[in-house]
């Protein structure tokens, strides 16, 4: 039996929603990714290439599991990236260049447990930890 390709994409769409106007109800869509299908075999050197605004970043973040798909499927190591996150997140290293090392929708606190939760640090650690941390600096 063959192994499967390290990445696979198949008809994979991401669009994004922006809400703006007194109450919110005018919504813009904004399609980053349109049908993507992409095969990359284990041990091939592969590059995105594209203009800014393509949508490299986002299917980047889709592969490793940081945002979720508007519909298709992606496939890493042979495992969903939407089912089976929790097993792929360890196993994948990722550097975005340009960005934040944190989330600003969500307090220091959950960034702490988001990204302890996704190297595999136990629960009970975690929390431990976290407190130690914010102990320190509040």
């Amino acid at each position: 039996m063959s192994e499967p390709p390290a990445v696979e994409v198949r008809d994979l769409v991401r669009v994004f929603e922006s809400r703006k106007g007194f109450l919110f109800n005018e919504v813009t869509r904004t399609s980053a990714l349109n049908g993507i299908d992409l095969s990359v075999d284990a041990g091939t050197i592969f590059g995105l290439l594209g203009p800014n605004g393509a949508g490299k970043t986002t299917l980047v973040k889709i592969l490793s599991t940081l945002l979720l798909p508007t519909s298709g499927t992606a496939r890493v190591l042979g495992h969903d990236v939407t089912k089976e996150a929790a097993w792929l997140r360890p196993r994948i290293g990722l550097v975005l260049g340009g960005e934040r090392g944190v989330y600003t929708r969500i307090s220091g606190r959950e960034n702490l447990r988001y990204f302890a939760d996704l190297y595999g640090v136990p629960s009970g650690e975690r929390d431990r930890r976290i407190n130690e941390v914010l102990e320190r600096v509040i």
